[in-house]
């Protein structure tokens, strides 16, 4: 644990998603603490603000929502004293964004995605001092899409965790190096075809789960079918709204 730990406060009616989540994040080195609602969240921000260096809230619980809970902090000063990243499992980013944004949240993620997905987007928002995360920007759609790989004469398993007409976000356990060359085939959501492209990693990280490596690659797409580019292009556009961008 380092010696001045930042403080996480989750707010989420789950059990397990609140000790799952906890458990990584403790791992991570952050000093964790969580509650199962949005009233207790609103008596532990009352207790103490300057405490709490990021606040994961849920949208979907019981007596107070996370909306309630943005709205208490606009009214009660505490807008801006720290970080909110919103979550859920309910909404689509393109139905709430504009209301979370105008309420002050710092970010939004859906609850589906692996946890190591939310832990990657913690540590750029803590570490790095960027300012927001999860927002549908320049193009990228957040998605949850099974993906096969080839690459080094095998195939493997992998998820897609955001796409554009450009490259996509895969998180896999097989282990590639910056430059190499690939190619993808997946499906889109709620469509049967299966879209091949090929890819080059453009960067990536590591992480430990369990007794595997977890890998997550920046890839971008370098070669791209015409069809496959006007599917994609599609796929985009009804789920983005342009006035949502940042």
């Amino acid at each position: 644990m380092p010696v001045n730990p930042q403080k996480i406060l989750i707010v989420d009616d789950s059990p397990f998603f609140r000790v799952s989540l906890s458990d990584m994040l403790t791992e991570a080195g952050y000093m964790v603490s969580s509650v199962k609602n949005g009233r207790e969240a609103i008596e532990e921000i009352k207790r103490g603000p300057d405490g709490i260096d990021l606040l994961i809230l849920d949208l979907e619980m019981p007596e107070v929502d996370g909306f309630g809970v943005l709205r208490w902090i606009n009214e009660n000063g505490c807008k801006g004293k720290f970080p909110v990243v919103t979550i859920t499992s309910i909404y689509e980013p393109t139905q709430v964004m504009q209301d979370l944004k105008s309420l002050g949240a710092t970010g939004f993620l859906q609850k589906e995605l692996p946890h190591e997905h939310l832990l990657i987007n913690i540590n750029r928002l803590l570490a790095s001092g960027e300012k927001e995360i999860g927002w549908i920007k320049k193009g990228r759609i957040p998605v949850c899409i099974p993906a096969a790989l080839s690459a080094r004469g095998g195939v493997y398993k992998g998820s897609l965790i955001n796409i554009s007409e450009a490259g996509a976000f895969l998180r896999t356990e097989a282990e590639l190096s910056d430059g190499e060359s690939l190619k993808l085939e997946f499906s889109l959501e709620r469509q049967i075809r299966v879209l091949k492209v090929e890819g080059t990693v453009r960067w990536h990280t590591q992480m430990r789960h369990g007794n595997a490596s977890v890998y997550w690659y920046g890839i971008m797409f370098s070669s791209v079918d015409g069809d496959v580019k006007a599917a994609l292009s599609d796929f985009i556009a009804e789920r983005r709204n342009p006035g949502l961008e940042i």
